[in-house]
């Protein structure tokens, strides 16, 4: 999936849900053991020029959310918005590896 390619069309879509999603933290967490890390970031980073500078998007170590009432009615609809966009079947690449292919890609850009 290309995250930055959509948010550019949650951008183009929906306005409203691009800025919430610059606008709200998410928790992140992860624990093994005696090792915890938690941190808050927002789900879209800009880096001032309105170009990306990180899309922060991994649901499986999100933590619960501290989110009022009020921004959550926000946050949540452009969530899932961002969601559809990338199970949408062209946000999707697949290609098949045979034994010995290398797959190396930049997760942070």
């Amino acid at each position: 999936m290309d995250s930055f390619t959509a948010a550019k069309i949650l951008k183009d879509e929906n306005p409203e849900h691009y800025q919430a999603l610059k606008e709200y933290p998410v928790v992140f967490h992860y624990r093994r053991g005696d090792h915890h890390r938690r941190y808050e970031r927002r789900t879209i980073e800009e880096d001032g020029r309105n170009e990306y500078l990180r899309i922060n998007y991994a649901p499986p170590f999100q933590g619960p959310s501290l989110l009022s009432p009020a921004h959550a009615a926000r946050f949540y609809p452009a969530f899932a918005a961002f969601e559809k966009i990338l199970a949408r079947e062209d946000m999707t690449y697949r290609v098949r590896l045979n034994d010995g292919d290398l797959v190396i890609f930049n997760n942070r850009r």
